[in-house]
């Protein structure tokens, strides 16, 4: 069963890693955090806690950015993501087409931003990915359900 979680990308062989290789993992994604902003090209991160590459979408490359950022919730992780797709011209797509209005995007943005938060920043941190954060994920009124 373990062979075929792995073979699936479900689970993966985990280690403590070194200081050093720490740091090189963090050099090479601070590398591919920063080629997000000129280019779609890459699509993972590296982990030192399985000592290789997780699938990362670009948008979550540019969440991952903006929680490294000190971007505390959803809404300034939205605004973080619009800045970006706004200043090159890009917009989201429903349904097959593209999504011109502000608000659209950003109430798009927002929903992805609040998966992230929950769902991929828990993950990401274990990874160690992301440097894991003390303080809890804020949640606006309106995402109380």
């Amino acid at each position: 069963m373990l062979m075929v979680l792995v073979g699936a990308g479900l689970a993966a062989p985990a280690q403590q890693p070194s200081e050093k290789e720490r740091q090189r993992c963090k050099a090479l994604n601070d590398h591919i955090l920063q080629r997000a902003l000129v280019s779609m090209d890459l699509h993972h991160m590296v982990s030192p806690v399985t000592g290789g590459g997780i699938n990362m979408p670009h948008m979550a490359q540019l969440f991952v950015r903006a929680v490294r950022d000190g971007c505390p919730d959803a809404d300034a992780l939205a605004n973080d993501a619009w800045s970006f797709l706004d200043s090159i011209g890009e917009r989201l797509l429903k349904d097959g087409k593209r999504v011109e209005s502000r608000d659209d995007n950003f109430r798009m943005l927002r929903v992805s931003a609040q998966s992230f938060l929950t769902v991929a920043r828990p993950l990401l941190e274990g990874l160690e990915i992301l440097p894991r954060d003390s303080k809890p994920v804020r949640i606006a009124a309106s995402d109380r359900r």
